[in-house]
C-alpha cells in the first residue's frame, strides 16, 4: 500500500473513532443525568475527563500517523529514484562594456588601467555523475576567463569536484531523521591561479 493510501485510510479511521467517541460521551452523559443523584455533576465531570483522555490519544495517534506518512513519502521521493545519471551542462556568460571603468589594482596603485572597454564572452562546460550510487559524485569542467583589461590576456580554467556521502544525523532533532550529510571539495586551476574549497552539507 502506498504511503498516501495508508495515510488516507488511517486518518479516516481516526476520524470515525473521534466521532464515535463524541457520540458515546453524549450518550453516557445523558444516561448519568437521567439516573440523577446528588453527585450527578461529579459523575458528568468524570465522564468528560475520561473522553478528554480518549480524544487526546486519538489526536496524538493522528499526529504520529501524519508524520509516518510524511516520512514514507519523503523517503520514497528522495531515495526511490534511480541514482545513476550523467549530467552535461553548458553555459555562456556575457559581460557588457563600462564607461570609464577601472580595476581594483588601479585604485591601489593609483594608476589608470581601464576595465570593461569591450564586451567579453565566457563559455563554460561541465559534467557530473554519481560514480558510486548513494556514495560519491564526481564532476569536472572548464571555462574561459576573459580579461577586462587591454594589457592582459584570457585564461582557460579546469575544474574538478566531488561529493562523498557520510552518515545520517538529525542534529538533535533539528533535521529530518533520514537527513544524510556529505563532505564536498572543489578545485579550480588556471595559469597563475589555484583555488580549492571544502565544505559539509546535505546529500541529495
Amino acid at each position: 500500500m502506498s504511503a498516501e493510501a495508508l495515510a488516507v485510510d488511517e486518518l479516516e479511521r481516526l476520524d470515525r473513532r473521534k466521532q464515535a467517541a463524541k457520540e458515546a460521551e453524549q450518550e453516557e452523559i445523558a444516561a448519568v443525568r437521567a439516573r440523577g443523584g446528588p453527585d450527578v455533576e461529579l459523575c458528568v465531570q468524570a465522564v468528560q475527563q475520561k473522553y478528554e483522555r480518549k480524544q487526546a490519544r486519538i489526536k496524538q495517534t493522528r499526529k504520529e500517523m501524519k508524520k509516518l506518512a510524511w516520512d514514507m513519502l519523503r523517503k520514497q521521493y528522495r531515495w526511490g529514484w534511480p541514482r545513476r545519471y550523467y549530467l552535461l551542462t553548458a553555459d555562456l556568460w556575457f559581460n557588457g562594456r563600462v564607461d570609464n571603468g577601472v580595476g581594483v589594482e588601479s585604485l591601489f596603485f593609483q594608476t589608470v588601467q581601464r576595465s570593461g572597454e569591450k564586451i567579453t564572452v565566457s563559455p563554460r562546460l561541465g559534467f557530473e555523475t554519481e560514480a558510486v550510487p548513494t556514495r560519491m559524485k564526481i564532476r569536472a569542467g572548464t571555462y574561459l576567463e576573459p580579461t577586462r583589461f587591454a594589457q592582459s590576456s584570457l585564461r582557460v580554467h579546469g575544474t574538478l569536484g566531488f561529493d562523498i556521502s557520510l552518515f545520517k544525523w538529525n542534529v538533535f532533532g533539528l533535521w529530518p531523521d533520514d537527513y544524510r550529510w556529505q563532505v564536498t571539495g572543489a578545485l579550480d586551476v588556471a595559469r597563475n591561479y589555484t583555488s580549492f574549497s571544502f565544505g559539509i552539507g546535505g546529500w541529495y
